[in-house]
C-alpha cells in the first residue's frame, strides 16, 4: 500500500509541490530493496553493485541497506546554502543566497515539470502571444525541458 501527501503552497502565481510518499508492507511480508546489500563491516556506502545506481536512480536514505553512508544520495548529502526567493523588476523570479558560496560549488537542485520540445514550443508561443516576457525552461536533452513556471521548487 502507498499513502500519498500532497502539500501545494500557491504564491504569487506558482504553485510550490511538496510530495510525501509512504510505502507500507503487509505483515509478514518481506522488505525488498534496491540496494545492494553489503556486509555489516563494508558499509561505506552503495558501489557499483547498487541496481538504483545502474538505473541511474538515487537510494532512498530509508531503505537502502547502506542507509546514511549511502553515497548515492547527491541531493540529500550536499550541505546547501540558504536561499531565499527574489523578485526583480525587469528579470521576473530569481534567487538569492543568504552566505558566500565558492565557485563551481552546488547551490539547489532545479525542479520543474518535465514537458517535451512540442509543449514547451507551445508555451513558448503562448507566453509571445499573452506578452509574458519571464521564463523558466531548462533544456535538458533532446526533447525534455525542465519548465519551472508553475510547478518548482526555489529554483
Amino acid at each position: 500500500r502507498v499513502r500519498v501527501a500532497l502539500q501545494v503552497e500557491e504564491a504569487s502565481g506558482a504553485v510550490t509541490v511538496a510530495l510525501r510518499v509512504v510505502a507500507t508492507r503487509k505483515s509478514g511480508a518481506r522488505r525488498r530493496t534496491a540496494g545492494s546489500m553489503l556486509p555489516h563491516e563494508e558499509l561505506v556506502g552503495c558501489r557499483e553493485g547498487c541496481l538504483n545506481r545502474s538505473l541511474l536512480m538515487f537510494c532512498d536514505a530509508r531503505v537502502c541497506p547502506s542507509g546514511p553512508t549511502c553515497s548515492n544520495r547527491p541531493f540529500q548529502c550536499i550541505k546547501q546554502p540558504r536561499v531565499v526567493p527574489l523578485r526583480t523588476r525587469e528579470r521576473g523570479w530569481g534567487a538569492k543566497t543568504l552566505e558566500d558560496i565558492s565557485e563551481g560549488a552546488f547551490v539547489v537542485e532545479y525542479v520543474g515539470e518535465l514537458i517535451d520540445d512540442k509543449e514547451c514550443e507551445q508555451r513558448l508561443w503562448h507566453a509571445k502571444r499573452t506578452d509574458e516576457t519571464n521564463f523558466y525552461m531548462m533544456e535538458i536533452t533532446t526533447n525534455v525541458v525542465i519548465d519551472a513556471r508553475h510547478k518548482a521548487n526555489i529554483s
